[in-house]
């Protein structure tokens, strides 16, 4: 599901007229299916998404790549690549040109596990603590080594992903372009600035899987939880609008691309049924959880949007309101989460043996399954 807002039709209220795009602001909501979206707008819960799907174009024929997930999904929206020629499979592959990070020399085995997560945040150096909700800087332990031209070289993310991005090719093209973009990792998302690792100028160091101090967990223990460090993103966006730095610090000129990463949804649907996480059916039928994520993220965008028009921007921004990717099943009854039980997933299932006199095949179903109490 994308809904972009454009110019209304003649007739529309002058409140959605636009002049021409100046500045793209570009959203994702986690986890966010275009079943959610027509549930909730028919149902009146999600009011300022409706207000944009209704000045704007809704598509509802948008698929994400077949490797769903975070990176994959994310290099589609910006880079327009599949998996394959981005390069990003997920934020851990496996690459056998690579040395280990260990070996600047590039002499050992060649061959090496890439993952580019919470880890990649100097923090958790040695297995530490995620401290800092900035991430610190690179974890030299998370960055291999490439031989290019007969050079050992580090590859952060920026060198890892193999096509250019639309920030990338925005600053390249407009004169004067500024980009900005906030995510859930802080380092490992380095890879949005593209090969030449310039892309985004503000980029917002963010980790989802800092602790807060206020609490001792990480940000995703709860969806409310969670809404605090979304409400990070929030704010940096609109202290962008305003003309500042996504930090609120300094000075800037409002990007002309810019956006950011939203997950109190995608933590919602993750969550144990028997918490109220997910969704209850096959319908989309959302859960307690999954019904206030969704109100929290119309109400986020809500704040965005009322800023854009506060700053005159609104009739020269297009809107774009996405999700990287959903969550399935929703058929709850399909899917075993952590912290939920067989038990509660029981159904009938198909066990195909093969004798070990005969080699035939004996179909046995099971109708009873007993999990953890």
């Amino acid at each position: 599901m994308a809904s972009i807002r454009k110019a209304p039709l003649h007739g529309q209220d002058d409140e959605h007229r636009h002049e021409a795009v100046k500045h793209v602001l570009l959203i994702s909501f986690d986890g966010l299916h275009e079943q959610d979206v027509v549930r909730c707008i028919n149902s009146n819960a999600c009011p300022n998404l409706a207000l944009l799907a209704k000045a704007g174009t809704t598509y509802t024929n948008a698929y994400t790549p077949g490797l769903s997930d975070s990176f994959p999904a994310l290099a589609a929206l910006v880079t327009g690549g599949s998996p394959k020629t981005a390069g990003l499979f997920y934020d851990v592959s496996y690459d056998r040109t690579l040395y280990a990070p260990s070996d600047t020399n590039c002499t050992g085995k060649q061959g090496w596990n890439v993952v580019f997560d919470e880890t990649t945040g100097i923090d958790a150096e040695n297995g530490g603590a995620l401290t800092h909700l900035n991430g610190g800087a690179f974890n030299p332990q998370a960055i291999p080594h490439a031989l290019v031209n007969g050079v050992c070289q580090s590859v952060y993310p920026h060198n890892y992903v193999q096509t250019n991005t639309i920030f990338e090719v925005v600053k390249q093209n407009l004169s004067g372009a500024r980009t900005a973009w906030a995510d859930k990792h802080a380092w490992g998302y380095d890879w949005l600035n593209g090969p030449s690792g310039a892309g985004v100028d503000d980029l917002s160091r963010t980790e989802i899987n800092s602790i807060d101090p206020a609490t001792n967990t990480d940000y995703t223990d709860r969806y409310t939880h969670t809404e605090s460090f979304d409400n990070l993103h929030v704010q940096s966006l609109i202290d962008e609008i305003d003309g500042k730095d996504s930090t609120g610090q300094s000075s800037a000129s409002v990007p002309t691309v810019f956006g950011a990463n939203f997950q109190t949804l995608s933590v919602a649907q993750k969550a144990p049924v028997a918490k109220g996480g997910g969704h209850l059916d096959a319908s989309f039928t959302p859960g307690p959880q999954v019904s206030a994520a969704i109100a929290y993220l119309d109400g986020a965008l809500g704040r965005v949007v009322s800023e854009l028009k506060q700053q005159n921007l609104y009739s020269s921004t297009a809107i774009i309101v996405t999700a990287k990717h959903g969550q399935s099943p929703t058929d709850h009854s399909k899917l075993v989460k952590n912290g939920d039980t067989l038990r509660s997933c029981l159904k009938r299932i198909t066990i195909l043996m093969r004798t070990a006199t005969s080699g035939k095949p004996i179909r046995r179903a099971v109708t009873s399954m007993t999990g953890p109490a």
